[in-house]
């Protein structure tokens, strides 16, 4: 990339729906401050933040401060928090 160009990464605020796919991943705990998908295989993301709101199964509000990514046997292979 020549030095003149912008690099723009998120033109817009990123959404939870850019990362979670609901043909991929099944809604199984909501809470104000928790969300846990579980993926096809067994794997989970488990969200972490406040003021989470949903709408049936998909989440439209909320500040995620965290995540946790776990395979399909539990164990954790990503994990952040801020």
């Amino acid at each position: 990339m020549a030095d003149t160009e912008a690099c723009i990464l998120h033109p817009t605020e990123p959404q939870l729906g850019d990362v979670i796919n609901a043909n991929m991943h099944t809604l199984v705990l909501k809470t104000s401050s928790t969300a846990v998908y579980r993926d096809l295989s067994g794997g989970q993301i488990l969200l972490k933040g406040s003021g989470f709101e949903f709408e049936g199964d998909v989440a439209v509000r909320g500040t995620v401060t965290g995540a946790i990514f776990e395979d399909e046997k539990g164990a954790t292979y990503l994990a952040w928090e801020v």
